[in-house]
C-alpha cells in the first residue's frame, strides 16, 4: 500500500482519489480540533474537512467529489477549527489538472506557454518562408503590418523560458533534479 503524504499536494487530477495527512501538535484531534481547507479559483470554491486518524488530521476526497472540480490554479488556506475557534495554519497553491477521460474530442492538454511557443515558432516559420518580404500592406481602408523577425524571436525566447520553468517544476514535483544547474570547474 502507498504511503499517505504528510503535506498538501501541489497538483491533483480531477476525478482521482486524493488523500493526505497533517499533524499539528498544538491542534490535535484529541483536543477536539479538525482541519478545514478552503480552495479558491476565480470561478470555484472548494471546502474540505479532515477526519481524525489518531493524532493526525486526514483529508480524503472521493473521485466523485473531485470529478466536478474545475481545472486550474487554486489558492488554499488551512484552518484548525473547534467550537467557535479558528486558527490559520497554512496557505499555498494547488493545481487541479483536467481529467483526460472526460474531455471532449479536440481537447488540447498543452499549457498556455506551450501553445504560445508553438504559435510563435509557426509565425517565425511563416515569416522566414516568405523571406520577410512584406512587412505592411493596405487593402481599401484596412492596413496590415507584420511583426519583424526580432519581435518574433523575442516572443519565442520568452515562451521557451516559460516552458523550461514548467518542465523544471514538473521534475521537482516528481522528486527529480530540475536540470537547470550549471556545472563549473575552477
Amino acid at each position: 500500500m502507498a504511503t499517505i503524504p504528510t503535506s498538501e499536494p501541489s497538483s491533483v487530477v480531477a476525478g482521482d482519489s486524493i488523500i493526505w495527512q497533517r499533524a499539528f501538535p498544538e491542534y490535535p484531534p484529541s483536543a477536539g480540533y479538525s482541519l478545514r481547507y478552503l480552495l479558491r479559483c476565480a470561478q470555484h470554491v472548494i471546502t474540505l474537512d479532515s477526519a481524525p486518524v489518531g493524532q493526525v488530521h486526514q483529508i480524503s476526497v472521493a473521485p466523485a467529489v473531485s470529478a466536478v472540480w474545475i481545472a486550474g490554479e487554486y489558492a488554499f488556506q488551512c484552518y484548525a477549527i473547534k467550537a467557535g475557534e479558528r486558527h490559520t495554519l497554512n496557505s499555498g497553491r494547488l493545481i487541479v489538472q483536467p481529467d483526460f477521460a472526460t474531455q471532449p474530442a479536440g481537447f488540447d492538454p498543452r499549457s498556455v506557454a506551450r501553445k504560445a511557443l508553438a504559435d510563435a515558432e509557426a509565425a517565425f516559420a511563416k515569416y522566414t518562408a516568405t523571406n520577410g518580404a512584406v512587412s505592411e500592406y493596405w487593402i481599401a481602408d484596412r492596413k496590415m503590418k507584420y511583426k519583424d523577425a526580432g519581435e518574433i524571436i523575442a516572443a519565442i525566447t520568452y515562451w521557451r523560458t516559460q516552458v523550461a520553468r514548467e518542465d523544471a517544476q514538473d521534475r521537482i514535483n516528481q522528486g527529480l533534479s530540475p536540470r537547470n544547474k550549471v556545472q563549473v570547474r575552477f
